[in-house]
């Protein structure tokens, strides 16, 4: 008798036990299913045509404006073409001067075409060489070297036959058609003077 109450309370422990070790399978199998579905890395999205589209629009647009002060430098500032003035500028453009004892703080579409004509009547052999070029958003900056022999009267000046060399700095603004609207210059006055024949003492 002892004998079969042992042996019937060995088999419900060993029942037991089994029931149990089955439930922790069953649950730790299915909290590892979950788990890996949760921590599971998603394959990265690929980027959405908007954004590929405005990252490729923004880099065609700076591409633009490149080309815009390209032709500024080498067809208007170089060359003398201030035909090609009005097509790169927007009509009410204004460049805005450093502050010197000049009476034209600011410069308009049509002083700027007037300015480049009498520079090339004063240096007939002016180039203008972009040193550093830096295009962001709806800016595009320019360190640039203006050369020349200032061999005809320029303004008032008289021409002195010697060699010109002036670095400039400019900040240009774009507006949404393509066009410069506005410009920030900054040059060495006193060189300028120099260069004109002034005496800066």
């Amino acid at each position: 008798m002892l004998h079969n109450r042992l042996f019937t309370g060995i088999a419900v422990v060993v029942l037991t036990a089994l029931v149990i070790v089955v439930a922790v399978i069953l649950l730790l199998s299915r909290s590892s299913s979950s788990s890996s579905a949760t921590t599971s890395t998603p394959a990265p999205a690929s980027p959405s045509p908007a954004a590929s589209l405005t990252e490729e629009e923004g880099s065609d647009a700076l591409a633009a404006h490149k080309e815009v002060i390209r032709r500024v430098i080498e067809d208007v500032f170089s060359d003398g073409e201030t035909a090609a003035i009005p097509t790169l500028y927007a009509e009410g453009f204004v460049a805005h001067l450093p502050i010197s004892q000049t009476d034209r703080p600011e410069l308009s579409r049509a002083d700027l075409s007037e300015i480049v004509h009498l520079l090339h009547e004063a240096m007939p052999d002016l180039q203008v060489t972009p040193e550093i070029v830096v295009a962001e958003g709806d800016y595009v900056a320019v360190r640039a070297t203006l050369r020349g022999t200032f061999a005809s009267e320029f303004y008032d000046y008289p021409p002195t036959g010697l060699p010109v060399e002036l670095s400039f700095t400019v900040i240009h603004r774009f507006d949404a058609s393509g066009a410069i609207a506005e410009a920030w210059v900054t040059y060495d006055t006193l060189a300028l003077r120099r260069a004109l024949g002034q005496s800066v003492e």
